[in-house]
């Protein structure tokens, strides 16, 4: 059994659920800077495997 695609799906996991929480424990008015930080992380994170990928292709 390889053990980095359970590692990844862990990890995937746990960034998940800890945005869930902090998004459900926080006020209003941080809940829209957090959503907005998390839409910009998301969307570099995608450009960037979006590069990796277009290079090594």
């Amino acid at each position: 059994m390889d053990i980095k695609p359970i590692i990844k799906g862990t990890a995937a996991g746990i960034t998940a659920g800890t945005v869930c929480y902090m998004i459900s424990r926080s006020p209003k008015s941080k809940k829209r800077t957090l959503k907005k930080r998390i839409t910009k992380i998301f969307d570099a994170v995608s450009d960037t495997a979006y590069c990796l990928r277009s290079m090594i292709m």
